[in-house]
């Protein structure tokens, strides 16, 4: 499958996945947990996207991390 996202915006990706796996849900970028799951899946970084959805899910369940 040809990925018609660009380098800057797994970048973005990146950065977002970064900021929420260190700060959870007070993260400033917490809002665009969505947005970059998906560039993070378009791009195949299944790793980060599983780590990105349990730290979302544990603060959905009201588990502290």
């Amino acid at each position: 499958m040809r990925t018609l996202r660009s380098i800057e915006e797994l970048n973005w990706a990146l950065k977002i996945y970064s900021d929420i796996i260190k700060r959870g849900s007070k993260s400033p970028l917490f809002e665009s947990s969505n947005d970059c799951m998906g560039i993070l899946e378009e791009f195949e970084e299944y790793e980060k996207c599983s780590d990105l959805y349990e730290v979302i899910k544990s603060l959905t369940t009201g588990e502290k991390k």
